[in-house]
């Protein structure tokens, strides 16, 4: 019920009269992680999913092997999905000027951390936390755990995990997770690591998938601060074109292969201590939002409208934009 509704979400406008799909996602996940807290749930729930396996190997022997998904692994699952829904509801707070959206944030961090208690063995948990550490400024508790993602990662192989751990160990050393100074050679160094892993992983992924594999923003942040390349200027906006409002944040862009070795060779030569600026890590602008956020937006575009009849204000709604998601124009800056 939970994965149904947090895809209705994800994909359909809700109903005025009926309850909203989001609301049903995180009952029906908070419904699932506090029952099998239970241990006698849990254990029962295991036993359930062993009879299932045996009867559908038609053999009565297999009672001693692990089920596929075992209570663990589903309580891991629903932290996961409420903490990608409460970083929906943060994004539509934020759009809507709504503060609780930092309340929101900070529970979605709790989410990750239990991802860690759920399963420790699993780098991907380190991955999440990290970067919501970072999402407060907790530079040394992201550097922390970032540290130990990577060593499970690679006792894991898993070189997705690895690449993005490996780009945030390096933005919390450079913002001062280490101490007050950071070497760049050591932070280049992160940078490196994360795009071989990603190299490797890219290797056996499918090539449809090849775009969801990203480093950024942290990428972005250590080849700006670290290996001194700058971003190529915006475009000029054209005529006939909505020109969009510039955030605080940085805006992934590439350079060619011979402009980014020769910076990273002369960062990973650099072992001087470079004292840490007060630079913050900017939590990227929402772009995009779930299809079931757009009723919330629209009462609120609506109101507006009604307020602004007779001034010429337009509409302040998100466009639809192809399946699954709605494009919307940022306000202002990203959250911290």
């Amino acid at each position: 019920a939970a994965f149904c509704c947090n895809w209705h979400y994800l994909n359909f406008r809700h109903h005025q009269d009926a309850v909203a799909s989001d609301d049903a996602a995180l009952l029906y996940t908070t419904l699932t992680i506090k029952s099998l807290a239970d241990q006698a749930v849990a254990d029962s729930f295991d036993e359930r999913a062993r009879s299932l396996m045996s009867a559908e190997a038609g053999s009565s022997s297999s009672t001693e092997e692990a089920p596929v998904l075992t209570a663990a692994q589903l309580r891991w699952l629903m932290h996961w999905v409420r903490a990608e829904l409460v970083g929906w509801f943060a994004g539509v707070q934020y759009l809507l000027g709504d503060e609780r959206c930092q309340e929101s944030w900070v529970a979605q961090q709790q989410d990750y951390l239990a991802l860690l208690k759920q399963s420790p063995s699993d780098p991907r948990g380190y991955a999440l936390y990290a970067r919501a550490c970072l999402r407060f400024q907790q530079t040394r508790p992201a550097l922390i755990f970032a540290t130990k993602g990577i060593t499970v990662a690679e006792a894991q192989g898993e070189q997705l995990a690895r690449s993005q751990l490996h780009g945030l160990r390096g933005v919390a050393l450079l913002l001062g997770g280490g101490g007050e100074h950071y070497k760049p050679s050591e932070v280049a160094g992160c940078l490196r690591d994360a795009r071989k892993a990603q190299e490797d992983a890219l290797g056996w992924l499918p090539a449809p998938y090849h775009d969801l594999v990203t480093l950024h923003p942290e990428d972005t942040i250590i080849m700006t601060q670290v290996l001194g390349l700058v971003p190529p200027a915006r475009p000029e906006v054209q005529e006939g074109q909505e020109e969009e409002e510039e955030g605080d944040e940085v805006h992934h862009f590439e350079v060619d292969e011979a402009t980014f070795s020769q910076a990273m060779d002369a960062a990973l030569a650099d072992a001087s201590d470079v004292k840490v600026s007060p630079a913050m890590y900017t939590t990227p602008t929402p772009r995009e939002l779930p299809v079931g956020a757009l009723t919330q937006l629209q009462q609120q575009a609506e109101e507006q409208q009604a307020a602004a009849a007779g001034a010429g204000a337009g509409s302040a709604g998100p466009r639809p934009s192809g399946k699954g998601k709605v494009k919307v124009k940022a306000a202002g800056k990203g959250g911290k």
